[in-house]
């Protein structure tokens, strides 16, 4: 089921509440029905309610965008008046329109009055701005991800090309064998950050295959005191994820996690079991205090948002230190 069609259904499902329960709490009315005026009486709470569900998305879809985002306050405070004059007179025609008060010279027992027609129409107010306020927080904090993103993307060409690059001449001045398969490498890489990482989504062996290259060609740089460690386990054929999600935390280990004097362990795990993708990395802890301004930028904090955004209620994100090393586990739902 699509976000939209999910979205429907909650304000149907909404909105049948807000019909129903003032008479399943106030009950009295339904004996209305049952004698005479009843059908009047039905029918006026109908457009009082249909009224109230148009000024709902009135003030969402109009009030709101068109005059209070755009600072026309005066305007959007005159429509605002102008609702509650006409709810007023709405109000007060459902009540003197009603049968028993025309023909017996008396009030129905909880017919709608103004009183209660300005209560839910302060609470559909409410209501429509709280969400209105919020979805646009939610837009806000999408485009602030995106936006890291790009930049994010644009940092790691440059840096991550500079040491790569160091690392390739260093092989070609010793004449190694390693050599063209480090350039098949970083071409493959540069190749999915160009091009398949623009997608919103890519199959999942693409973007393994880029965290295995990316692993390998960071070992390059690295010397014996370092130990490195990868494994990945399962198929990942045939499936499909955000790109670029995880690799902050892994990019976090060996920026953070590697001493040129102490020793140093990076482990990086990659399981896939059925729809379930299982990536856990463990690295000792160097340079806490840089990590930390690292986490309120563009790094765990942008995997984080995207995560939220991406998968949400689908996935699971674990952050721990503990006993000298910095622990991630992340759990994602595939799609």
């Amino acid at each position: 089921m699509s976000k939209k069609i999910q979205v429907l259904f909650l304000h149907i499902l909404v909105w049948i509440q807000f019909l129903v329960l003032p008479l399943i709490f106030f009950p009295k009315p339904m004996e209305i029905y049952h004698g005479e005026g009843g059908e009047s009486f039905f029918i006026g709470y109908v457009l009082t309610n249909l009224f109230l569900i148009f000024i709902f998305y009135f003030n969402y879809l109009f009030a709101i965008p068109k005059l209070y985002f755009k600072h026309f306050y005066y305007g959007y405070g005159g429509v605002i008046l102008g609702i509650f004059i006409l709810s007023i007179l709405i109000a007060l025609f459902t009540k003197t329109a009603h049968p028993h008060h025309l023909f017996l010279d008396r009030e129905p027992p909880n017919s709608p009055v103004v009183g209660s027609m300005i209560i839910r129409l302060v609470i559909v107010l409410v209501a429509s701005f709280g969400l209105k306020i919020y979805q646009r927080w939610r837009q806000t904090e999408i485009e602030k991800a995106n936006v890291e993103l790009s930049y994010l993307k644009a940092q790691i060409n440059p840096h991550f090309l500079f040491n790569t690059l160091n690392g390739i001449y260093a092989l070609a001045v010793k004449k190694s064998d390693d050599t063209a398969g480090a350039i098949v490498k970083l071409s493959s890489i540069m190749r999915y950050v160009i091009n398949d990482a623009k997608e919103e989504y890519v199959s999942l062996d693409k973007e393994l295959k880029y965290v295995s290259d990316y692993i390998d060609l960071q070992k390059m740089r690295l010397n014996k005191n370092v130990l490195v460690s990868f494994n990945q386990e399962g198929n990942p054929i045939g499936k499909r994820i955000v790109p670029m999600l995880f690799v902050s935390f892994i990019e976090n280990a060996f920026k953070y996690g590697v001493s040129t004097e102490d020793e140093s362990v990076i482990e990086v795990e990659q399981i896939i079991f059925r729809n379930e993708l299982t990536i856990k990395v463990r690295n000792s802890i160097f340079n806490l205090k840089e990590m930390d301004k690292r986490e309120n930028g563009i790094g765990i904090e942008n995997s984080r948002l995207r995560l939220e955004q991406c998968y949400p209620g689908k996935h699971e994100l674990k952050i721990e230190e503990k006993e000298g090393f910095f622990n991630v586990l992340l759990k994602i739902e595939l799609k």
